[in-house]
């Protein structure tokens, strides 16, 4: 975890333009019938692994010496927020108005030394390049170095790799960390976690969102693994 916390700060530094990606089974699955989000990702070199599935994958069918772990997308984001330099700022694109207004007020008694130079919270269900110059417009008067975007998978990959790409700075994808953050949305125990559970928890929480998710697209991730050997 601080190794990638650290590499983050190390880009906004260099002024590297990079953008940073949880990945989990689902977003593996999605590669195969979307060949776009496939290049995106295999063009990216800021992969982390989110998903737990992933990690007990790569240990059993990757020959390496090196074993994987997983970086928690809220553990990320938390560990960004209470560790970032303070002549910096970061600007939070995703999440309804209301809660990103929560978010700012837990953070003012969390973290008091952050600085947050904007928000933007885009329509509901909207294709993404309808929005995305407004959203760049905003992030660049509001000269941040880092953007946190939380708009799902894999419509947040795509943006985060625009606005990078576009504004030369760095971004991080972390999916439903502010619900998280939040609580808005329930997070998982850790027993539950450490046994690689969280995915059940998510589903008994919200099974007409995220019933595909888990039941259809998740265990795609097997095949890829011991079929096509990813």
């Amino acid at each position: 975890m601080a190794d990638a916390v650290n590499l983050v700060y190390k880009d906004i530094e260099r002024k590297k333009p990079s953008s940073f990606f949880l990945i989990n089974a689902y977003s593996v699955s999605l590669t195969e019938k979307m060949v776009n989000y496939r290049k995106l990702l295999q063009n990216n070199d800021r992969n982390l692994i989110d998903g737990k599935s992933i990690v007990i994958l790569l240990n059993r069918f990757r020959k390496s010496k090196v074993r994987f772990s997983q970086i928690r997308g809220v553990d990320f984001t938390r560990e960004i927020l209470k560790t970032f330099p303070t002549q910096k700022s970061i600007f939070l694109l995703g999440s309804s108005i209301e809660n990103l207004k929560r978010l700012m007020e837990i953070f003012k008694n969390e973290y008091p030394n952050l600085e947050i130079s904007g928000t933007f919270s885009p329509p509901y269900e909207i294709e993404w390049l309808s929005y995305i110059d407004s959203a760049i417009d905003q992030i660049e008067k509001a000269r941040a170095c880092l953007v946190l975007v939380s708009l799902g998978t894999p419509k947040q990959d795509f943006v985060a790799r625009e606005i990078a790409a576009r504004l030369n700075i760095v971004t991080v994808s972390i999916g439903a960390a502010f619900d998280f953050i939040s609580l808005n949305v329930p997070e998982c125990p850790k027993w539950m976690q450490s046994i690689g559970l969280e995915w059940f928890f998510r589903l008994m929480m919200e099974p007409r969102r995220l019933w595909r998710r888990y039941l259809i697209e998740s265990p795609k991730i097997i095949k890829l693994f011991i079929v096509k050997r990813i």
